[in-house]
């Protein structure tokens, strides 16, 4: 898991195979701790929206684990947008309020 915390929003948590995407997004080496500057958030926040609109809405792997299975009794495949928006509301906030966020990798 890998929390996201800032001292102005609340804590976000990730698996770590999402969140392990999320930081390469960002151009940040995935590893125990981390830190995003207020003054790299509006870049970290286009290079989101830029992987969303690039790689579709749905996350494919996820998709591919259903695939074959009974469908009726497997969720829809969570959407790389459903996954990152959060995200990005936490970033808009931090960069208003000047604030970094941090993560942790657990």
């Amino acid at each position: 898991m890998i929390r996201f915390q800032s001292k102005v929003t609340a804590d976000l948590v990730m698996f770590n195979e999402h969140g392990s995407v999320l930081l390469e997004i960002w151009g940040k080496t995935p590893g125990a701790k981390g830190i995003l500057l207020a003054a790299e958030m509006a870049e970290a926040d286009a290079a989101v929206r830029d992987f969303i609109g690039r790689h579709g809405a749905v996350d494919h792997k996820a998709a591919d684990n259903n695939a074959g299975a009974d469908q009726a009794s497997k969720p829809p495949p969570v959407s790389w947008s459903a996954r990152f928006t959060p995200l990005l509301k936490t970033l808009a906030r931090c960069q208003a309020e000047d604030e970094p966020l941090t993560w942790e990798m657990r």
